[in-house]
């Protein structure tokens, strides 16, 4: 992965230096991980990770996760998990997306407390009580590029009178908006109907 990581360094220090903020990928699947890591980290000084589980082949109960999260906790990196990418309606027949289990990765967390853990893309319609345990964990964050629906913000951080109590703190959310796959107004309309005053909103930076 270091030819693309170098390329996305390049490229935000080119056209964005100090507002683009490069984050490498990983891939679990394939040998060396370990050193796109510490490159991301030591060579390209990249904030944190990412890692696409089910685009990448494999899954959140790959052997490497607890290396790999403990890796980014000691190193102080953030690790970026993305659950989606595009709507598989619009995929292509040749990709073979995989189902992702995210038990894994909660129990990853419990037992690295200091881990940063950024879900991006993840699905609101998620069942179980996962999702809640999650947000319970230090250094746990979720972005809302993926909040579909009228008032999802008001309805995950519970503030809507009548619906399910909250799934996702107020201080657990950050701003995502998933470009250049989504129009970026539309996670700026997401925060503009919710209950979320503007000191608020605007504390929650993108991911």
């Amino acid at each position: 992965m270091d030819g693309v990581n170098t390329r996305l360094a390049a490229e935000c220090q080119k056209h964005g230096p100090g507002f683009l903020i490069p984050f490498g990928s990983v891939n679990l699947g394939w040998p060396d991980w370990q050193e796109d890591v510490r490159r991301c980290h030591e060579l390209h000084k990249m904030p944190g990770v990412r890692i696409y589980p089910g685009y990448q082949p494999f899954d959140l109960d790959h052997p490497g996760m607890e290396s790999l999260v403990k890796m980014t906790s000691e190193r102080g990196l953030i690790l970026q998990v993305v659950f989606g990418m595009e709507d598989p309606r619009v995929h292509h027949p040749i990709i073979n997306v995989g189902p992702v289990t995210f038990a894994p990765l909660l129990k990853q967390c419990k037992a690295h407390r200091n881990a940063k853990v950024q879900l991006l893309h993840f699905s609101v319609w998620t069942k179980g009580d996962d999702l809640s345990q999650f947000m319970g964990q230090a250094n746990t964050v979720m972005d809302i590029c993926d909040w579909k629906g009228t008032a999802q913000v008001g309805r995950m951080v519970g503030s809507i009178t009548g619906l399910p109590s909250a799934r996702v703190p107020v201080d657990r959310i950050v701003f995502g908006s998933h470009a250049p796959f989504f129009p970026i107004e539309t996670a700026i309309l997401k925060l503009i109907e919710s209950p979320l005053d503007a000191p608020t909103a605007s504390s929650h930076h993108a991911g």
